[in-house]
């Protein structure tokens, strides 16, 4: 009778520990929520939780990116943003056009033309990379190109 009070009480325990853990998916979404409400190192945070619980969760990996775009934390969004590359063959143009911004941020303007050429090549009517690209031909002086 011990034996299985304490089965069920280590069962009972074991079941509310597991209850009590929040899952990728959830702090993904309290990541998203935070970025809606402009709390981009709060989300960041969330995000990097919910990464740490799986290391592929392409959605959590982009917007952890974005996130590190919008706190000029240019490095550390490209290093996620790459990783995304490998994981997510679907979301070519945002994560392209997000790796472009990193790289104009940076100033590397070669690296950022080439990202953004790419977005246009995937979607023609992607505006911001025109306007992005453009920006980079400008700031490397390069008038005609820039227009």
């Amino acid at each position: 009778m011990k034996k299985l009070i304490f089965t069920v009480s280590f069962l009972s325990l074991a079941l509310l520990n597991a209850a009590a853990q929040t899952t990728a998916k959830e702090w993904y979404d309290k990541g998203n929520s935070l970025k809606q409400d402009a709390k981009y190192a709060d989300a960041v945070t969330a995000l990097k939780k919910a990464v740490s619980l799986d290391g592929s969760y392409k959605d959590a990996l982009h917007l952890l990116g974005w996130c590190y775009n919008e706190l000029g934390q240019y490095d550390n969004a490209l290093k996620v943003l790459k990783k995304e590359a490998t994981l997510n063959p679907v979301n070519k143009a945002a994560n392209n056009f997000e790796i472009g911004y990193a790289y104009e941020k940076l100033k590397q303007y070669d690296d950022a033309i080439a990202k953004f050429t790419t977005v246009i090549g995937i979607n023609n009517q992607y505006s911001l990379a025109f306007k992005e690209r453009g920006n980079c031909y400008y700031k490397k002086k390069d008038y005609e190109k820039a227009l």
